[in-house]
């Protein structure tokens, strides 16, 4: 879980490494510094609740404009990106067996334990509970 969450950061790094046309990050280097420096913002803030207003605020620019630049960037959305970091933090508080679902949910940035559950499922065909079960098992 947690190796496949991160293994499609990775990819998205990769990719958006591979598919920059180095003639055009010499013509854009500012996109693509503004790309790197919200994604870096999203890793760093990605347990607090963010919104895209906010990093307009934070950025200098406007919500559609941040969303479209990071597209380009990084060949996905920010609210993909955001939920992908959010779930890879799930997976290692979920192998830990201290921690409410709630509470991972709260910790992890998640509006609500039912919306962590949802995205963990969508992403992974198994349960947060699920998923801490079988991390206990093979222990």
């Amino acid at each position: 879980c947690a190796y496949a969450a991160l293994a499609v950061l990775w990819r998205m790094t990769l990719q958006m490494e591979c598919n920059t046309s180095f003639i055009q990050e010499l013509h854009h280097p500012e996109k693509y510094q503004l790309g790197e420096a919200i994604h870096e913002y999203l890793w760093e803030h990605h347990q607090q609740p963010l919104s895209m207003q906010h990093l307009a605020e934070i950025f200098h620019r406007d919500s559609s404009a941040l969303m479209h630049l990071y597209q380009e960037v990084y060949h996905t959305s920010i609210h993909e990106t955001l939920r992908l970091m959010r779930l890879s933090h799930a997976c290692k508080l979920l192998q830990e067996d201290t921690l409410s679902i709630s509470q991972v949910a709260r910790s992890c940035g998640f509006t609500s334990s039912s919306y962590l559950i949802q995205s963990f499922h969508k992403a992974y065909q198994i349960t947060p509970l699920q998923y801490r079960k079988q991390m206990q098992r093979k222990r």
